[in-house]
Formats: C-alpha cells, structure tokens, sequence
C-alpha cells in the first residue's frame, strides 16, 4: 500500500537504514583501519551528527519549495560523490578527511526526513501516521542488514570498502529517484506540506499504529469457519 502510494518513500527508508546503520556502527572500524589516531576518530564520529542540525534547515526550506525527489536525487548524489572523495584523501590530511566525512553526513541524513515528507505528499491525513509507520519499520530492516553488508565490502576491498559501500547505496538511490522524476509530473509546491526534521525512532503511537496494523493484518488472512461459509 505505501509503496504503491510512494515507491521512492520506501526505497529511500530502506537505504537510509542501509546507509546510516552502517556509519554508526563502522564508522569508527573505518578510521581505525585507515590508521587514523583514536582521537581523531572519535571526533570523526561526533561532527556528522552536528553537521546535520546546520543542514537540516537549508534542506527542509529547498525541499518545501523544489520538487522532493529532486532533492532526494541530488543529496544521494552528493551524498555518494563525497564518499568517493573520502577514499582518495590519505590520511595524513586527517582534518580534510573528517571535514568531508562531516559534510557527508550534513547531506545524507537528512534524507530520511525527505522520504517520509514525501510519503506524505501523496497520502491523505489519515494515512499518514500508518505510512510512517511502516516507513520506520522499512529502516529497521535496512538498518539490520546495513553494518553485515558493509562489512563483507570492508573484508573484501579494505578500509575504502565502507566508503565504497556508502557510494553503491547513495548512487543506487540517486539514480531510483531520478528515474521516479520520469514517471509522473511534479506536485505544486502548494500542495506540498512542511518538511520537519525527523528520526527513524519507534515512539509509543508508533508501537500503537504498528500493532493495530498488523492485528488488522492477521484478522482479514483469518479463515471464515466452515459455519460461516453454510
């Protein structure tokens, strides 16, 4: 049903938890294996998070006024050529390098709170909160296969492997995003709804929406009694 309603949404949560599980929980495995002093690694991993409080205000107001995919499109894109670029600094430009690992992380985070804008666009208020939903639960997914998948590409190409990693899923959506711009026109910004900066976090109207959904669910594959059907 989400998907039907917004493909791009659901894809877009997806990698998002393919994306940001895999930085968090390799991040610090990435600068270790670059030869990278621990201090500069734990300053690697607290600037990306900080970079996202300054770019979540110039993303929302561009994405309120511009069509979403086309923001989801151009920051997975960035997103992907600033990981390519991690992997040719050596190290000994270590300030350059959490530098770009910071703007990495200004760019891509914020496109999760795209995906669930722009899942929004296309429903009714109704729906909304049942779509967000299922969008956080389409993270977790993405977010439970990211770090093994990441870390088969670490074992297999080294250090640059994770970067590598992070340029296949952002390229790949970049790519899903502008090939959904082609398939239907772009929605007036006037009958867009505000961008607000969110998190994939499970909140208890959430676990609610989510149980009433899946009772709802496991009610309608239910078999009628053979009484019923006489």
């Amino acid at each position: 049903e989400i998907y039907a309603a917004s493909p791009l949404a659901v894809v877009a949560a997806i990698a998002n938890g393919l994306g940001q599980s895999a930085f968090f929980n390799l991040g610090a495995v990435f600068g270790v294996m670059n030869g990278m002093p621990l201090s500069y690694v734990s300053l690697m991993m607290a600037v990306a998070p900080f970079a996202v409080i300054v770019s979540q205000l110039p993303v929302g107001w561009l994405s309120d006024r511009y069509d979403r995919r086309l923001m989801i499109a151009a920051l997975s894109a960035f997103s992907a050529g600033l990981a390519g670029m991690v992997m040719l600094v050596p190290v000994s430009e270590a300030f350059f390098l959490i530098g770009l690992v910071a703007l990495f992380g200004g760019v891509s985070m914020p496109l999760y709170s795209l995906a669930i804008a722009h899942a929004n666009d296309q429903l009714n208020k109704d729906q909304m909160l049942a779509a967000g939903s299922k969008l956080v639960l389409l993270y977790g997914l993405g977010a439970i296969a990211g770090p093994s998948i990441a870390g088969g590409f670490m074992q297999q190409f080294g250090a640059n492997g994770f970067m590598l990693y992070m340029v296949s899923v952002f390229g790949l959506l970049a790519a899903y995003a502008f090939y959904r711009m082609t398939m239907s026109d772009v929605m007036p910004p006037e009958e867009t709804g505000d961008l607000v900066p969110v998190t994939p976090m499970v909140t208890a109207v959430t676990a609610v929406a989510v149980a009433e959904e899946m009772e709802e669910t496991a009610a309608d594959s239910i078999p009628e009694d053979d009484d019923d059907k006489q």
